[in-house]
């Protein structure tokens, strides 16, 4: 997972819907690229039925792949069946949905298209209040919808650097793994 610790400024925002697309998501939606981009994020992820489920996913609502991974890498890691237990509540899945916001049944909350649905759609709804994507970070972490906050958590500003940091390092290699795997193909003809 060195590849997620590469350090580099992020983009705040996600792109309106309506005027632009993530560029790794055109090049999921551009069908001869589309089995590259997954063969590099089921290397991520080190599993393809989570990287095809999360691409899908994020074709479907037109979320930006990079941060998907990014929030499912430091929420479990890329385990599906992640569990933490809260003083109160429970966090469940790959996107550790919790358990008072999301009161699923153990069959539902673990299934993973039914996960990262619910996670990727919380996240745009909690984007579309806050305006951007350290506060969306912040409030899907801890619940505080501001990343400034005086009271954030120093582990929610450390998550919201992180995934920041991961979605760049992502985005930057999936480029440069089409671009070389590419390069690779032509040199071999």
């Amino acid at each position: 997972m060195a590849l997620l610790a590469a350090s580099c400024s992020a983009p705040k925002a996600l792109p309106p819907s309506s005027q632009t697309t993530d560029a790794v998501l055109s090049l999921y939606r551009t069908p001869a690229l589309r089995p590259e981009v997954l063969e590099y994020f089921s290397r991520v992820t080190e599993n393809p039925k989570v990287a095809q489920t999360i691409l899908e996913v994020c074709n479907r609502l037109n979320f930006p792949p990079a941060l998907a991974f990014s929030i499912a890498w430091n929420e479990s890691k890329f385990d599906p069946l992640a569990f933490n237990r809260n003083p109160d509540s429970v966090d469940r899945g790959l996107f550790q949905l919790n358990s008072k916001v999301f009161p699923l049944s153990r069959e539902a909350v673990y299934n993973l298209h039914t996960n990262t649905k619910h996670g990727l759609v919380f996240f745009k709804e909690i984007y579309d209040r806050t305006g951007n994507i350290p506060d969306a970070l912040a409030y899907y972490n801890s619940g505080i919808p501001n990343a400034e906050s005086p009271h954030l958590p120093a582990s929610t500003r450390d998550y919201i650097r992180r995934i920041l940091k991961d979605r760049v390092a992502l985005d930057r290699g999936v480029v440069a793994w089409l671009y070389f795997s590419h390069q690779t193909m032509l040199a071999s003809r």
